[in-house]
């Protein structure tokens, strides 16, 4: 294991893809809906299942690739021209996610006037959207201040902000379905578009968009350093740390700022999610790429 530059398609990345499909095929298609697995629901609100894994390790994973594709460029030194035809290509899939996602929405009712608006494919390329310029254009440090403004930008308005409920009554840092600031806003915004079980709010809502774009630029910081020339040997144990250190922070947030809590996808379900899919990907790159690298 040689200290050289990140050169080659990271096999481990395809097999942590591999294993986040499959395991969203098996939580939408449980079998039985009637007899279901704990693990294979959703939390009620507050907490976590297994099942709430998947979709920030989709972020961390295209985290991971924005970064391992487009980070090589700009220090290579390429000109300002290439690099904003990237981020124009990385916009125009965004773009293309969401069309997807909104698609799969208006199927089967075929009604614009109950289209549920966000949704999961709206959420990846939205995050892409805003994440991309600040990967093509910030180092390390700028990447993670960026992440962890949104997260504090989005804890001091859901904590201080007083909105109205959907009955009209006002309530500060209520943090209950419907009642906090990201149910107003998305019902500001999108009234009659909003996910049909809720009605009066959304799990992929507008304003928890922004903690969700650092649970991306998370793993764009892991691209970043898998691009090091470090040992992979010593890559992978930091990934570890760092993935442990996600879950203390985790666990730390959940009892101190914010409930752990994929709905509202607060900071401390960020963090906790994160250090899951650091060590869940280390493993990977350690027994697929470390232990096993590719000969060129």
């Amino acid at each position: 294991m040689s200290k050289e530059p990140f050169s080659q398609r990271l096999r481990s990345l395809d097999v942590f893809r591999g294993f986040t499909i499959a395991s969203m095929v098996l939580v939408n298609n449980p079998g039985d809906w009637a007899h279901i697995y704990a693990p294979l629901r959703h939390a009620v609100w507050n907490g976590w299942t297994f099942t709430d894994c998947i979709f920030p390790f989709f972020l961390f994973i295209v985290g991971v690739s924005l970064t391992l594709s487009t980070t090589r460029s700009i220090n290579a030194g390429m000109e300002k021209r290439i690099i904003l035809w990237q981020l124009w290509q990385l916009w125009r899939r965004a773009v293309v996610i969401i069309l997807i996602g909104l698609t799969l929405n208006f199927i089967p009712s075929f009604s614009f006037e109950t289209l549920r608006y966000p949704g999961v494919l709206q959420r990846i390329g939205l995050c892409i959207v805003i994440a991309a310029p600040i990967v093509l254009w910030c180092r390390v440090r700028g990447q993670l201040a960026w992440a962890i403004a949104l997260m504090v930008v989005y804890a001091l308005v859901m904590l201080l902000v007083p909105v109205p409920d959907a009955n009209g009554v006002k309530n500060l840092a209520l943090l209950e379905p419907g009642r906090d600031v990201g149910a107003f806003v998305d019902r500001a915004l999108m009234s009659g578009h909003l996910w049909a079980q809720a009605k009066t709010w959304d799990p992929e809502g507008l304003l928890s968009t922004l903690p969700a774009i650092s649970s991306l630029l998370l793993g764009s910081l892991t691209g970043q350093w898998l691009q090091s020339s470090e040992l992979q040997a010593e890559k992978t144990a930091w990934m570890m740390v760092a993935g442990l250190v996600g879950l203390w922070i985790g666990v730390i947030l959940d009892a101190v700022l914010m409930p752990i809590n994929k709905a509202l996808w607060t900071p401390s379900y960020v963090m906790l999610m994160t250090g899951w899919a650091l060590l869940l990907f280390a493993v990977c790159y350690w027994l697929i790429d470390a232990c096993d690298p590719p000969h060129v």
